[in-house]
Parts: C-alpha cells; structure tokens; sequence
C-alpha cells in the first residue's frame, strides 16, 4: 500500500513537471477567471558597485506589467534594502543592494545608488529622473544601478 502511494506521488509529480511541456500549453491559457494572460518580455538590469564590480541580469523575463523595483528585487533575490516614500515621490528610495550600499542611518557613508536607464536610440545611459516604481518595463529593457560617493551624472557612458 505505501510502495502505490509512493509510485502515484511520483508519477503525479511527474504529470505536473512534464505534462504542459508535453502538451505544449502556454501559460495562462486555460485561465477560468476569464482574465487574458499578461505577455512578458525579456529585460536586462545592471548593478554596477562602482569599485570594477558589475552583476548583469541579463534576459530576465517578466511580465509587462512590472516595475525595475521588482526586477531588481527578483534578480537579487530579496537582496535588498530600501525605504517607501509615499506621496509625491511614489517610489522606494534603495540605499544596499546585496549587502553593499549605506544603511539609511549610516554615519560617515556618503555613498548612494543612482538609476540610469539605457538610451538605445544613441547607444548611452541616461540618469533616470524618477524611481525604479516609475520605470515600466514596457517603456524601458535596460536600466544600471550604479554606486557612487560623488555627482551621479559620472556615471561611465553617459549621454551628457
């Protein structure tokens, strides 16, 4: 009796890992909410430490619906530490990101991260005006975190 419980678990596990991709179903088609799927799209974040150190997430699929916060904060895996600010700014103000940053209260750290977001049209980085909440993925593929204990607009490849 425990040996069939046991096959049927693993032949259940099985049915659910390989049925779809048997079955060649997309996601979300079979939704009996009545609600269409949202489509994702590929973006690219880049977290550059500003001492040589940079992480590229690159491909990262998402839906269109997403924010660069919540990429950021999936890439890192939560790695991540910031403070809300609500009306007019609407937006997470990020001091760490993967343990590297200045806590919100840190004494003798003048260091922040800066958004910039890929201009592909002349092939540079843009200093972003408004937070990584404000930055729709459907408007934007590729944006940097950059950390920097100076002006933000010396960040490498500028379109200044």
């Amino acid at each position: 009796m425990m040996i069939a419980i046991a096959l049927l678990g693993v032949f259940w596990g099985l049915a659910e890992y390989f049925g779809p991709r048997l079955l060649n179903i997309p996601s979300g088609s079979n939704d009996s909410s009545g609600s269409q799927g949202t489509a994702n799209m590929n973006v690219t974040l880049l977290i550059d430490f500003g001492n040589g150190t940079k992480l590229w997430f690159n491909d990262t699929k998402v839906a269109r619906t997403e924010n660069f916060y919540t990429v950021t904060y999936n890439d890192v895996r939560g790695d991540l530490e910031a403070v809300w600010n609500g009306y007019p700014l609407n937006a997470h103000l990020v001091y760490k990101i993967m343990g590297y940053g200045c806590g919100s209260t840190s004494p003798g750290c003048n260091g922040y991260w800066s958004l910039w977001v890929w201009n592909a049209s002349i092939g540079c980085w843009s200093y972003s005006e408004v937070g990584a909440d404000l930055v729709s993925v459907q408007g934007v593929t590729m944006v940097a975190w950059y950390f920097a204990n100076n002006d933000p607009h010396s960040f490498p490849g500028n379109c200044s």
